[in-house]
C-alpha cells in the first residue's frame, strides 16, 4: 500500500471516538485485540493478506489507550477534604488576585498516587516550577460544556490528562520543598533565562512577543494582542509547531554545514537540539508532531530512503495519539496537522492558478492560501471569524518573524558564549518585531477585517473538502465518464429537489432555554425569524455571561441579526447579556414591560439607536404565519411602577398553531394571583418563574395553568437554593414534566404540528455525550443521508452494471 499509516491512523482514531463516546467494557476490548493478534499471525503463517486484520487491532488499541486515560485514580477523593502533595508541574495562569498551577500528585492522604491536577490558589503567595508543595483541600470534576458547542473545559483538561480541579486559600499551602527535581530546575532555569534576557535587550512589548514565540506560550502576552493576532490569522505563529522546528532545523543544518561539520553528524546533531527544545518548553502536541516529522525527513536524507510527506504526518499523529488519546479533540492539535495536510495537498494545485508565474513569492503565497483553505472550516466552528486580511498579515509579518525567531535563537546563543555581540544584535530584533507590531496594529485597525461564520455540521465539513478537491482537480471530474456524469448530475438533482420540497413543507419552530446560570435567556428560532426574551447576565464581569456565553451561542448557530428582543425586566440576570451583544449581534426592536430611569443598559440600546418600546396586557406581537405572542402582564402600561422588580416582569403568552408556551420571567404570587384568570387555556409549557422559586409558581396558579411541561432556568449550587423543593411538589402534583438547566443543560423545545420534543443538553449514561446527542437530535437528517447514499449506491451500481454489458445511457 502506498500511504499504510493513513489507513491504521484512522483506525486508530475511529476506536478512539468509540471509546469515548460510548461506555465499552475495557475486558471486551482486550479479549478482541488478543483473538485479532492470533488471527494475524495465522494469516501471516499463511502468507496470507493481512493488513485488515492489523486495522482492527488498530482499532482496538485506539479504544483501549482511550479507556486506560478516561480513568483517574482521584475519583474516590472527590468531595472530601484531604492532604496532597505534589510538584508544580506548570504554572498555568497568573494573575493579581490568584494563581492557577498544574500540580503533579506524588502522595493522596499519605498514598502513593501520581496524576496531575490544576490547582488554583486564591491569594498573592506565588510557587515556581519544580517547587514541592503540600495542601488541603476538596477536589472536583471540571465542569463540561452544557450548550452544544461551546467550549468544553473538561475534555480540553483531558487533553493535558488532567480529570480533576481543585481551588484553595494560599494559607492551606505550605511549600516543602523549593525546585524539588533536577528535571524541572533545568525546565525552570531556561524559561526564566529567556524571559529575563529578553527583557534585558528589548522593550517590554517586543520581549513579551519574542519569548512568546520562543516559548510557544501566550500567556506572555496581553489579552488585547491575542485577539490582534488571532483575528489576523497569525495564532500560529505564537505556538511551536512546524514554522519553529522547520526553520530552527533548517537553520542548524545551514549554519553546522558552514563550519564544515560532517553532514551525518549535522543531521543527528540538530534533531537532537530540536528535542533538547521541545523537552525544555514542555513537549506541547504541536512540537512533537513536527519534531518528529523533521526527523523523519532529515533520517531520510541520511539512509537515501524516500521521504512520503503524507506517511510522515500520519506516523506523527499515531504516535502522539497513542502518548495521549485526548489530544485528538485538542484545537491545537487539530489545527497543527489540517494546516500541514493542507499544505501538502493543496499547495501544488494552487501554484498552478498562478500558471506561468513562478517564483519565491508565488510558492510562499500558495502555500499561506492552502493553510487557509483547508483550515476554514475548522477555524469557523470554534471561533466563528475568518480573516479577511489573514493573507496578507501571513505574507507581511511571517518573513519578519520567521528572521525574529532566528535572531532570537542566535541571542540565546551568544547569551552563554560571547554576551556583548547581543547589544548589536538586540536592536535588529528590536527594530523588526517592533516592524512586525506596527503592520499588525495598522491591519487590525481595518474595519470589517473578520467574516463571521457560523460553526458547520460535520456533513458541511465534509462537502466543504469535497468541494475544494473537486475545484482544485485533485478529485478530476472532467475525466469521468459522461455517463458517469449523468448518473451523479442526476442525484444531485433529486437531493436539491428533495431538500427544496423538505425545507418548504418544514414550518416548526424551535425554543432554546440557553443554560447562562442564575438567570434567563430564550432563544426564540422560528422559520426565518429569530428572537430572544432575555440575555442572562452576572453581576461580576470576571463572569460576563453575555460575552461568554449568550453571544458564542448566537454566534455558533449563525444568528447576527435578531428580529427582536424581549426584555421580561432589568434585573442583572435577565438584562445584562444584551450589553456584549449590542454592536455584534443585529437588533432591530426590543420590547420590555417598562423603561427604567438612568438605566446604564437603556442608554446603551439608545446610543445604538435601538428602538425599544414598553407593551401592556393584549398587544400581539407575530412571530411568524403560525405564531404570535400574547402580552398577559403588564394590564395597562405604567400600571406597574409600584410593584417590586420581579413583578414588573414582562409575561406573554406564545401560541404555535395550538400550542402554548409561557414565559413568566420573575413574577411572583402576587403577579400571578392577577393573570391566573387572564389565561383561558392549559399551557403546553410553563417557563417557571424566578428560577423555582418559593415566592412563585403557587398550587392556584399551577392548577390554573395545568403545564404539562416546566422548564427552570437556573444555576448550579446557586446561594438561593433554588428551585425550592416545595415548588417542585407543586409541579410534580399537577403532573408536569420537569427540566432543569443546572442539571440538564441547555433545553432544546421542539414544535411541529403533531408533537412536542423536548431534548435537554446533559443527560445520564449513554447519552452524556455529544455523539450520542447528535445522532438522537438528528435521526431525521441522518435517516435521510442514509437513504440517500444507498440510492446513489443503487444509481452507481446500475451504471456499473450497464458500462459492463456495453450499455450507453443517453
Amino acid at each position: 500500500m502506498d500511504k499504510p499509516f493513513m489507513p491504521i491512523v484512522l483506525s486508530t482514531i475511529f476506536g478512539i471516538l468509540l471509546s469515548y463516546h460510548l461506555k465499552v467494557s475495557e475486558l471486551a476490548i482486550i479479549i478482541a485485540l488478543l483473538l485479532l493478534i492470533l488471527v494475524f499471525i495465522y494469516r501471516l503463517v499463511c502468507n496470507k493478506s493481512s493488513f485488515v486484520c492489523i486495522l482492527l487491532i488498530f482499532f482496538c488499541l485506539g479504544a483501549i489507550i482511550t479507556n486506560f486515560n478516561k480513568t483517574t485514580q482521584l475519583e474516590v477523593y472527590r468531595s472530601k477534604i484531604v492532604n496532597y502533595r505534589g510538584i508544580v508541574d506548570e504554572v498555568i495562569k497568573i494573575r493579581p488576585e490568584y494563581t492557577k498551577y498544574a500540580v503533579e500528585l506524588k502522595s493522596v492522604d499519605s498514598s502513593i498516587i501520581k496524576e496531575r491536577i490544576v490547582l488554583t490558589i486564591i491569594g498573592e503567595r506565588q510557587y515556581n516550577l519544580g517547587d514541592y508543595i503540600s495542601f488541603n483541600g476538596e477536589l472536583e470534576e471540571p465542569d463540561t460544556n452544557t450548550n452544544p458547542m461551546m467550549f468544553n473545559y473538561r475534555l480540553s483538561l483531558l487533553s493535558n490528562k488532567i480529570h480533576n480541579v481543585m481551588t484553595v486559600k494560599d494559607f492551606s499551602v505550605s511549600l516543602i520543598e523549593k525546585n524539588a527535581s533536577f528535571d524541572y530546575k533545568i525546565k525552570d532555569r531556561f524559561k526564566k533565562d529567556i524571559d529575563n534576557l529578553y527583557k534585558n535587550y528589548l522593550s517590554e512589548d517586543n520581549a513579551k512577543i519574542i519569548t512568546s514565540i520562543i516559548l510557544g506560550d501566550s500567556s506572555y502576552l496581553d489579552e488585547e494582542d491575542l485577539v490582534k493576532y488571532r483575528d489576523l490569522g497569525l495564532a500560529h505563529i505564537l505556538a511551536v509547531s512546524g514554522l519553529h522546528i522547520g526553520i530552527i532545523s533548517g537553520f542548524l543544518i545551514y549554519i553546522l554545514s558552514r563550519i564544515g561539520l560532517n553532514r551525518r553528524i549535522n543531521i543527528i546533531l540538530s534533531i537532537s537540539i530540536i528535542w533538547i527544545y521541545s523537552y525544555l518548553i514542555g513537549f506541547p502536541p504541536s512540537t512533537i508532531r513536527a519534531s518528529i516529522m523533521f526527523s523523519i525527513l532529515y533520517l531520510s536524507h541520511l539512509t537515501h530512503e524516500p521521504y512520503d510527506s503524507i506517511n510522515a504526518v500520519m506516523f506523527s499523529m499515531l504516535f502522539s495519539l497513542f502518548i495521549n488519546p485526548f489530544w485528538l479533540f485538542d484545537v491545537g492539535f487539530q489545527l497543527s496537522y489540517l494546516a500541514t495536510l493542507s499544505i501538502i495537498i493543496f499547495t501544488s494545485n494552487i501554484r498552478l492558478l498562478f500558471y506561468p508565474y513562478k517564483n519565491k513569492l508565488i510558492g510562499t503565497t500558495s502555500s499561506i492560501l492552502a493553510v487557509n483553505i483547508g483550515l476554514l472550516p475548522i477555524q469557523s466552528y470554534y471561533f466563528n471569524r475568518i480573516s479577511i486580511l489573514g493573507l496578507i498579515a501571513n505574507l507581511i509579518t511571517v518573513p519578519l518573524l520567521s528572521l525574529s525567531l532566528i535572531l532570537g535563537i542566535i541571542i540565546i546563543f551568544f547569551n552563554y558564549t560571547i554576551s556583548y555581540v547581543n547589544i548589536i544584535l538586540a536592536v535588529l530584533l528590536d527594530f523588526l518585531l517592533s516592524l512586525s507590531s506596527l503592520i499588525i496594529n495598522i491591519l487590525d485597525r481595518i474595519p470589517f477585517n473578520a467574516i463571521k461564520l457560523y460553526s458547520p455540521d460535520l456533513i458541511t465539513i465534509l462537502l466543504y473538502y469535497l468541494a475544494i478537491l473537486i475545484v482544485l482537480r485533485i478529485i478530476d471530474i472532467f475525466d469521468f465518464k459522461a455517463s458517469l456524469k449523468k448518473v451523479i448530475s442526476l442525484y444531485l438533482v433529486i437531493l436539491i429537489g428533495v431538500s427544496v420540497i423538505g425545507i418548504t413543507l418544514d414550518d416548526h419552530i424551535e425554543i432554546d432555554f440557553i443554560d447562562v446560570g442564575q438567570g434567563d435567556s430564550i432563544l426564540i428560532k422560528t422559520q426565518g425569524y429569530n428572537y430572544l426574551m432575555d440575555t442572562g447576565g452576572s453581576l461580576f464581569s470576571a463572569n460576563d455571561v453575555g460575552k461568554y456565553i449568550t453571544l458564542p451561542y448566537l454566534e455558533k448557530h449563525g444568528i447576527y441579526d435578531l428580529d427582536k428582543v424581549f426584555i421580561t425586566h432589568f434585573d442583572e440576570d435577565h438584562s445584562q447579556g444584551l450589553k456584549a451583544l449590542l454592536g455584534e449581534v443585529k437588533i432591530k426592536e426590543i420590547y420590555t414591560s417598562y423603561i427604567p430611569k438612568d438605566n446604564e443598559i437603556v442608554q446603551m440600546i439608545e446610543e445604538h439607536n435601538i428602538p425599544i418600546s414598553v407593551l401592556k396586557h393584549d398587544d400581539i406581537i407575530y412571530l411568524d404565519n403560525n405564531t404570535y405572542i400574547k402580552i398577559i402582564w403588564p394590564v395597562e402600561e405604567g400600571n406597574i411602577n409600584n410593584y417590586s422588580s420581579n413583578n414588573m416582569s414582562l409575561v406573554s403568552l406564545m401560541i404555535y398553531k395550538d400550542y402554548s408556551i409561557l414565559f413568566t420571567g420573575d413574577i411572583e404570587k402576587e403577579v400571578e394571583t392577577v393573570i391566573g384568570d387572564m389565561i383561558d387555556r392549559k399551557i403546553d409549557v410553563l417557563k417557571v418563574s424566578h428560577h423555582g422559586s418559593n415566592t412563585s409558581s403557587t398550587e392556584k396558579f399551577l392548577e390554573r395553568t395545568m403545564p404539562k411541561y416546566s422548564i427552570i432556568s437556573v444555576g448550579r449550587g446557586n446561594f438561593y437554593g433554588h428551585p425550592n423543593k416545595d415548588v417542585l411538589i407543586r409541579l410534580e402534583k399537577v403532573g408536569s414534566f420537569i427540566y432543569r438547566t443546572d442539571e440538564m443543560g441547555m433545553i432544546r423545545t421542539f414544535l411541529d404540528d403533531n408533537y412536542i420534543k423536548i431534548t435537554p443538553y446533559v443527560e445520564e449514561d449513554l447519552l452524556n455525550n455529544d455523539f450520542v446527542k447528535a445522532f438522537i437530535e438528528y435521526n431525521n437528517t441522518l435517516s435521510f443521508y442514509v437513504i440517500y447514499s444507498f440510492a446513489s449506491y443503487l444509481l452507481i451500481k446500475k451504471y456499473l452494471m450497464f458500462e459492463e454489458e456495453g450499455v450507453q445511457i443517453d
